[in-house]
């Protein structure tokens, strides 16, 4: 059994299951249990930094001119889907990255700058 020290630690319950809650080295973790106690996802959020080369240059590739606001990394069993959100001056888009494939799926626009 892998343990380790963390910042805080909360847990919740709900119809689902339950849910841990912790932060460590500056990364909040989710970590979802179905009602038996199984696993079933873990979300983490994070920031640019803690953002693995390969899909942070796929994002700047694209995004060049745009900062890296926030990461939420997304495990489910079999799957890993990294949800960036970017900003410029006047946008706030959010990206998925599954299996290499990049695909915008939200924008807002600022307003008047």
């Amino acid at each position: 059994m892998k343990t380790f020290a963390v910042d805080t630690e909360e847990w919740s319950n709900s119809s689902y299951g339950s849910r841990a809650t912790f932060r460590k080295d500056g990364v909040t973790h989710l970590v979802d249990y179905n009602k038996k106690g199984k696993w079933s996802s873990t979300l983490r959020i994070y920031g640019e930094k803690n953002l693995p080369k390969d899909v942070r240059s796929q994002v700047r590739s694209v995004y060049y001119d745009y900062s890296i606001v926030t990461v939420s990394e997304l495990t489910v069993p079999q799957h890993l889907i990294y949800f960036v959100k970017v900003e410029n001056e006047t946008t706030l888009k959010t990206v998925r990255i599954a299996n290499g494939e990049m695909e915008q799926i939200q924008e807002f626009n600022r307003g008047d700058k």
